[in-house]
């Protein structure tokens, strides 16, 4: 489906996607730097929001914190330190959508640009709308963190979008 990942380069994500990961860490009991350090991040990706950043080595980091912690939910709750600013140029062309689908049709368009390895497609179905998301990654690799972090940011997006159109 999405080719042959043992032969392709790692994906690579942005800074960005660790946005409120120092907070989060310090609030559940962990060093962020002995955990970045574990996952073989430096520290300056979490204050550059377009440092490369090892999409492996990234769910490594969120998989091991998780675990660490206790804290099973612990991408969700990354998710919820979010908001659009962390998307950067995308989430302010997403934050002048007129609706809410035409927000959250922004952000899943241009996602590719944040990290070419998260793929996002809405499908509509009569009255229902699917959102579908990928982390392009080699099988091996733990994501659970990842994807709930990625589902829960897009529902961020989705809510706000919604609020802001209502009012």
């Amino acid at each position: 489906m999405f080719g042959d990942l043992k032969t392709t380069p790692l994906p690579v994500t942005h800074g960005a996607s660790l946005a409120g990961y120092a907070e989060l860490a310090r609030s559940v009991g962990l060093d962020a730097n002995v955990m970045l350090r574990s996952a073989g991040l430096n520290r300056h990706v979490l204050n550059d929001p377009e440092a490369s950043v090892g999409l492996e080595a990234a769910c490594k980091l969120l998989e091991a914190s998780a675990e660490a912690c206790g804290v099973e939910d612990f991408g969700l709750r990354l998710a919820a330190l979010r908001d659009l600013s962390n998307l950067g140029p995308i989430g302010l062309v997403a934050r002048e959508a007129t609706t809410a689908m035409q927000a959250l049709d922004t952000v899943c368009r241009y996602l590719c640009l944040i990290s070419a390895s998260l793929m996002v497609r809405i499908e509509h179905q009569n009255d229902l709308v699917a959102i579908r998301a990928y982390v392009l990654l080699p099988p091996s690799t733990r994501r659970k963190q990842a994807m709930e972090l990625t589902v829960g940011m897009l529902y961020r997006i989705e809510v706000a979008s919604l609020v802001r159109t209502v009012i």
